[in-house]
């Protein structure tokens, strides 16, 4: 038995508008291969039907789930609010970049800098939380590749579980935390525009990071 469809992870990169995307963090590790995002300025121009499957946000938002959404949402927020370690001096254009994103997502949602901050320590503490289970289940995946049994087939949908129930334990807490307000705005963003950058393909799983033995 393999990977292929027993766990649901998405992977993804979320543009917030502007040509640059963040990649979900460990998606070679944990994750099926099955989703990209489609920059805004690159949209594809034929209107053939897609492949059986796949589901496409900018023709069918109300098909990608909200979960998922704010899932890449907070992961792709991360890289904007924690910066990389060891960062040297020539990559502070990468800097500057990142800067310009979340200044271009705080003016699209409205947000002053309460809300900035608040922001951004949601995002900090969901990381923290998240890393944890990120590293779990890569060990997991990395050691029961490419078999699993039923064992670690049993934990890693724990661990999807645990990872779903970290978001929906962020969305609720977003009125309270940003104000109902502004919760109300990053809701509508994520549902008119996030959504319908996301792509998601019924594919092949990737290969987890480290194989045993190696």
């Amino acid at each position: 038995m393999h990977f292929r469809g027993l766990v649901s992870w998405v992977c993804a990169a979320i543009a917030f508008g502007m040509p640059a995307v963040a990649q979900e963090r460990g998606a070679t590790q944990l994750c099926p291969n099955n989703a990209a995002v489609t920059d805004p300025g690159q949209e594809f121009l034929n209107s053939e039907p897609e492949a059986p499957g796949v589901i496409d946000g900018a023709r069918n938002p109300e098909m990608i789930p909200q979960l998922i959404a704010y899932r890449l949402f907070l992961r792709s927020f991360i890289s904007l609010s924690i910066p990389s370690p060891g960062l040297r001096n020539d990559e502070q254009e990468a800097v500057s970049l990142r800067k310009a994103q979340r200044k271009h997502i705080m003016h699209t949602l409205e947000f002053g800098d309460a809300e900035d901050q608040a922001l951004e320590a949601v995002v900090r503490g969901f990381s923290l939380k998240l890393e944890k289970l990120d590293k779990s289940a890569a060990e997991v995946k990395d050691s029961a590749w490419p078999d699993p049994g039923p064992a670690a087939i049993a934990e890693l949908e724990d661990l999807q579980q645990r990872r779903d129930d970290l978001v929906r334990q962020v969305m609720r807490s977003l009125p309270a935390l940003l104000g109902p307000k502004a919760a109300a705005r990053l809701d509508r963003h994520i549902t008119e525009n996030v959504r319908r950058q996301i792509k998601i393909f019924p594919g092949p799983v990737t290969p987890p990071a480290r194989r045993p033995g190696q």
